[in-house]
């Protein structure tokens, strides 16, 4: 009994330790600062190029994310091959990050065509905020992701409660760049720890 208790807390320090090296914050800061970049590009009014162009954006992010897995972490770590439990939960991240692509689109479409109001998009954009990455918090052990999401969530509402005193950009830049590069920087901290702690 003792050894399978053993055993699990091995799991569980590994599972935490795979996704705590900081690359995850850096894709989500990265995300967060695409969002501020991309509220500065005039909409073309062509649903495709519009999509295209998001996507561009969050390039770095993604590229950051598995390349950094690949080539920093899996040289230091290795591979770890997990449980059946383990990879389940491993299945309910991306079902998450899934469900969270397939709500943001909906939003996207439903607005583009003229189906939708800014309110509603604002509102659907802060629920799916909070919500996905409190999940991913969960799933991943990682408790900052729910302070990162209240982050995320609160965007929008601090941008529209600032624009009277102090118009735009600046209520761009305080609600969504500064949390965006606050988290792309612990990112980097996390990152820089772990390098140390797990020299090649």
């Amino acid at each position: 009994m003792k050894g399978k208790i053993n055993l699990r807390e091995i799991e569980k320090k590994s599972w935490k330790l795979s996704y705590g090296d900081g690359l995850w914050d850096i894709f989500l800061g990265l995300i967060i600062i695409n969002f501020f970049v991309m509220m500065f590009f005039p909409e073309t009014g062509i649903f495709h190029i519009d999509a295209v162009y998001y996507l561009m954006g969050m390039t770095p992010a993604f590229l950051i994310l598995i390349l950094g897995k690949i080539f920093i972490i899996n040289p230091r770590i290795g591979k770890v091959r997990f449980s059946h439990a383990k990879n389940t939960e491993g299945r309910k991240l991306t079902a998450i990050l899934s469900m969270s692509a397939i709500v943001g689109m909906a939003v996207f479409l439903i607005i583009a065509f003229g189906a939708g109001t800014a309110n509603f998009g604002a509102l659907m954009f802060s629920l799916n905020s909070l919500i996905v990455l409190s999940l991913m918090g969960y799933v991943m052990g990682l408790r900052r992701l729910y302070i990162y999401g209240l982050f995320l969530a609160a965007a929008i509402p601090i941008e529209e409660f600032l624009y009277p005193f102090i118009g735009t950009p600046l209520d761009r830049v305080i609600a969504f760049a500064l949390p965006g590069i606050a988290i792309t920087i612990t990112g980097f901290v996390y990152l820089v720890r772990f390098i140390k702690k797990y020299p090649k």
